[in-house]
């Protein structure tokens, strides 16, 4: 795991090794073990350099890393690398779980290696398949590759984008970083806002922010995940996309147990890769289905007790205590806990930001800073998650209601016992049924369902800049016509739920130099999920079933059979009733906050009021605006910007 930045000339100009060393030290949180540098002449020589000065050469092309030791800690490891004809150059963040069985099929076509890392093994086999190599990793990556041979740069992404990679362009030069401050050292690149992101983070929802190219600052594209783009040194770019889910992929099985002893192949398989580490690796644990069934098979993989990490509450509506104790007991693991408190929330806002660049989706990931936090100096560099088990394989609430849709149409038989079940299940009320119908006539009809609205503040804005700026984002559904409850998980998937935990994941763990792996965003495992029949994620009134059924005798039984879902929450809806609401309100009806002209400030201390006095609850909103303020003071006040 580490940090790159870079930089590609065209037309001549030059490379500043100056700006690439400040570029790259920028992200020393990232990778605090190892640095180095490299600059390509214009006749693609290479001038690698680490602690002594840099090479005085009219450079086209630089690279920059900085390590955090995960596979190969020796200085075998040091990136930028080089194949051994040094024809090929790396700077690599990431992990490729699946490195030790390419590089025995490397060697066995005559490649020699000079390290044990992951890293080496991409440059060889970029060597052998060219950019058809990406589709052979199993991991998690953003990288540079410089080929000197013909003064080619490709970077890449994977699959789903667990590694963030920016990109500033122009005709004259191409930047790039693991982190948008990277590229704001160059003063090439623009400090300017993008509204629309803006717009959509405010008004509409976070849900509507990430997945696609767009970043919060105007001239700052994010490189889409699964994609690569190859630069030729006159600046043409070529992008292109080296996988995707097949919506035609629609597999049937002979009986439950032939899918079941699947998905629990491709789920152990997918921890065991997960869990290769040169270092000791952890689990993030809370009392779900999802963390708890990676925590129990990575005991079982590992054959010896594992740590675990959890978020505790004083507010029993918000802890998962109970669950958690069992799945620690079941397995015998180091149970540690963590108790986030809010009383410091904007101090600790304020470093946040300065470390993600830009506003953070929700207030469950201040939780989520704290624990990261301490987790830092337990000694564990690498946890395991359980992100996407939901989008995956139907967790949340209003999956029912699109599983419901496409039932009546196809089934009504099974729609009356799936939804007799889940009203048992849930303790719902037989009425409910009219408004149930209610929600299937909208979902025909091409509407938002009331349980997939979430919480919109259209009036939040003032009215110029909701004229100006508001906007859907582009976004393409490729498994439109496979039915409601398909089309719904890869929009969760690929644009909404999980990108939006992946950016803020990414940044709070390596804030404090920590790699976080998710075993169920196995591109195996999703593909799998994808073409199952919808009867293996919903039964019998309950989500997820393949994953309870699986994990029968792995996990304790009040977890498995667990109906309710709690996720990974915090008692957000309390803090800002708490102590920290007056410094809140400050900030919110501040002169700064009403001349920007982006926020409604009456709206918005209407909806603040509100919530404290309990009448409503706005916290979701609320965080939004305060972090909306506190960001633009932070990057753009200096310079002021409005729209």
């Amino acid at each position: 795991m580490c940090g790159i930045a870079g930089i590609y000339q065209f037309n001549n100009n030059l490379v500043s090794a100056h700006v690439l060393e400040q570029m790259t030290t920028r992200l020393a949180h990232r990778g605090p073990d190892d640095f180095g540098y490299v600059l390509f002449d214009q006749q693609r020589q290479a001038h690698p350099w680490k602690l002594e000065t840099a090479p005085n050469v009219s450079a086209t092309v630089g690279l920059g890393n900085r390590r955090l030791k995960i596979i190969d800690l020796s200085p075998a490891g040091h990136q930028p690398m080089a194949n051994l004809d040094q024809s090929v150059w790396i700077t690599f963040n990431g992990e490729i779980y699946n490195y030790r069985e390419l590089r025995a099929e490397l060697i066995s076509k005559g490649y020699a290696f000079n390290s044990h890392s992951d890293t080496e093994v991409i440059l060889n086999a970029y060597r052998e398949w060219g950019t058809q190599c990406f589709n052979r990793l199993n991991g998690m990556w953003a990288l540079a590759i410089y080929d000197a041979r013909d003064g080619t740069l490709v970077l890449a992404r994977d699959r789903w984008g667990v590694k963030p990679l920016f990109v500033h362009r122009t005709p004259d030069l191409l930047i790039f970083g693991s982190e948008i401050k990277t590229l704001l050292d160059h003063l090439d690149v623009p400090r300017q806002p993008n509204y629309r992101t803006i717009y959509n983070y405010v008004a509409r929802h976070y849900r509507l922010v990430d997945g696609g190219r767009n970043t919060f600052f105007d001239g700052i594209e994010n490189l889409l995940p699964a994609h690569y783009w190859k630069i030729t040194p006159d600046g043409r770019i070529n992008d292109d996309c080296y996988w995707s889910l097949d919506p035609n992929r629609q597999d049937s099985y002979a009986s439950d147990e032939q899918v079941l002893e699947n998905f629990r192949s491709l789920f152990e398989d997918a921890v065991r890769l997960r869990l290769r580490s040169d270092v000791p690796v952890a689990c993030m644990l809370s009392g779900g289905l999802d963390s708890s069934s990676v925590t129990c098979v990575a005991a079982k993989i590992a054959g010896v007790p594992v740590t675990t990490f959890t978020a505790r509450y004083a507010e029993r509506e918000f802890d998962e205590g109970e669950y958690v104790q069992a799945t620690v007991k079941h397995i015998g693991a180091d149970g540690r806990f963590i108790y986030p408190q809010a009383g410091n929330l904007l101090d600790t806002l304020e470093t946040m930001l300065s470390f993600h660049d830009e506003p953070v989706c929700t207030v469950t990931w201040f939780a989520h800073w704290m624990v990261m936090r301490e987790v830092a100096g337990q000694g564990f560099p690498v946890l395991l998650n359980g992100h996407a088990g939901d989008e995956l394989f139907a967790g949340y609430w209003d999956h029912y209601w699109y599983n419901f849709a496409d039932l009546e149409q196809s089934d009504p038989t099974r729609f009356r016992y799936e939804y007799a079940r889940w009203l048992a299940n849930h303790e719902r009320n037989p009425e409910e049924y009219s408004r149930l119908k209610t929600r299937l006539a909208a979902l025909e009809r091409g509407e938002v369902i009331e349980a997939n609205q979430f919480s919109y503040y259209p009036d939040i804005v003032t009215a110029d800049f909701g004229a100006q700026y508001q906007s859907e984002p582009s976004r393409v559904d490729l498994f439109g016509n496979r039915g409601h409850l398909s089309s719904r998980l890869y929009k969760e998937i690929a644009y909404e739920t999980v990108p939006a935990t992946l950016r803020p994941e990414d940044r709070n763990s390596m804030a404090f130099s920590i790699e976080t792996r998710s075993p169920f965003l196995d591109y195996r495992l999703a593909e799998f999920a994808f073409a199952l029949p919808n009867h293996f994620k919903i039964r019998n009134g309950l989500g997820k079933w393949i994953i309870r059924e699986s994990m029968k005798g792995v996990l304790p039984e009040t977890v498995r059979t667990r109906m309710d879902k709690q996720g990974f929450n915090a008692p957000t809806v309390h803090w800002f009733r708490a102590a920290s609401g007056t410094a809140v309100r400050e900030i919110l009806a501040s002169q700064t906050l009403a001349q920007r002209g982006i926020l409604d400030q009456a709206q918005v201390l209407r909806c603040f009021d509100e919530h404290v006095a309990g009448q409503a609850n706005h916290y979701m909103g609320i965080w939004q605006w305060v972090n909306l303020e506190l960001w633009m003071r932070m990057m753009f006040d200096s310079k002021p910007a409005t729209f």
